[in-house]
């Protein structure tokens, strides 16, 4: 039987469910996401017109929605409702909704909401990879004497330490880090690291090059999930709510994706087989999704791993591809949140202005 949970609403917790049509976007992800239920409810002159859960949000920007936009124009309008002490048990498991209304049938008020209750995660259910092994070859001379991944971002701050943070804020304090290419430098920051982030680490040493998927191998525990993480990820999305889909959906595999756009130089020609002019679009827009470097394992493709990849170096796209080859549930999360590919100097200068604006270093 499904299990359930009433989120009753009263006068002093109305404002953390409640925004109007008119509102945007992202001011709706910032209540789902602060009122911890994974929900709002959306009114119009004073009455309930919808639910908006984060899985809308997510959708609507797959389709290439802005946070601006109104989030009237993407509720769920005929979510499913019940009257005080209607049978919860039976509406639960007729229907798809996560979320129901309880409704005053004299007032016509929102009593409460019934939710179904989701997976959570465990921190000492996950194994934590950041993966630092590599050359970093376009940051050029930059990475002569460091490895990318400690290349400073702020004063004394470094991109691991971003990583570490972000992993610690989350209660994912023991990390192991797989290291190859100036590896002596992890080591003698080792002590520093653990201090600033308050995480355990364990270092995971490549004799050689692994690729980006390798250590996988090497970090993998029985019965566990694993979350893994470049080294040299910069981003504000969310660690908890990732997990949590990654959890609630029961999938396989989780990639991360930020959302980038594209212009190209010239007007693009659609032709058709005999050389006719279909379509001209001068210098179009086009929106694309694109790994964000943060991926969730679950244990069952984990004990796979042998038969999907036939030896210890491979890269993550083909490990990707095997499993989705062999039909497990890849499943992609994009994320809203700020994302930068530190790859080349002229981002991490981004980077580097971008937290001197903030005044600060945490994501």
């Amino acid at each position: 039987m499904t299990k359930y949970v009433r989120l009753p609403i009263t006068d002093r917790s109305f404002d953390r469910f409640v925004c109007n049509v008119s509102d945007s976007l992202e001011l709706a992800l910032s209540l789902i996401r602060n009122n911890n239920a994974g929900f709002c409810i959306v009114r119009e002159n004073g009455r309930m017109v919808g639910i908006l859960c984060e899985s809308e949000v997510r959708k609507a920007w797959i389709q290439g929605a802005e946070l601006a936009q109104s989030c009237g124009e993407f509720i769920n309008r005929q979510p499913l409702k019940m009257s005080k002490g209607g049978d919860v048990n039976v509406i639960m498991e007729k229907a798809p909704f996560i979320v129901i209304p309880e409704i005053n049938e004299s007032t016509g008020e929102i009593t409460a909401v019934w939710q179904t209750v989701r997976p959570r995660w465990k921190s000492d259910e996950i194994v934590v990879l950041v993966m630092a092994g590599g050359r970093g070859s376009r940051m050029g001379e930059l990475t002569n004497k460091l490895p990318k991944p400690l290349l400073e971002i702020a004063d004394g701050f470094s991109l691991l330490d971003n990583v570490l943070k972000s992993l610690s804020d989350v209660n994912l304090r023991n990390v192991k880090i797989s290291v190859n290419y100036l590896r002596d430098e992890f080591f003698k920051r080792k002590k520093l690291l653990e201090k600033k982030s308050r995480t355990e680490i364990n270092f995971l040493e490549e004799d050689q090059f692994l690729g980006t998927g390798g250590p996988i191998c090497n970090a993998k525990e029985r019965t566990k999930g694993m979350l893994v993480m470049n080294g040299d990820v910069y981003t504000k999305a969310s660690l908890k709510t990732f997990l949590d889909y990654g959890y609630s959906t029961k999938a396989d595999m989780v990639i991360m994706a930020a959302r980038q756009t594209r212009q190209e130089q010239f007007g693009v020609l659609s032709l058709d087989g005999d050389s006719r002019l279909i379509d001209l679009q001068e210098k179009p827009i086009s929106q694309y999704f694109v790994s964000a470097g943060v991926y969730y394992f679950a244990p069952s493709i984990l004990d796979e791993l042998d038969s999907l990849i036939s030896n210890n170096n491979f890269d993550m796209p083909d490990l990707i591809k095997a499993a989705k080859d062999r039909g497990l549930d890849i499943r992609v999360f994009p994320i809203f949140e700020e994302w930068m590919d530190v790859g080349n100097p002229s981002v991490l200068a981004k980077v580097r202005a971008e937290l001197h604006r903030l005044g600060g270093t945490s994501i």
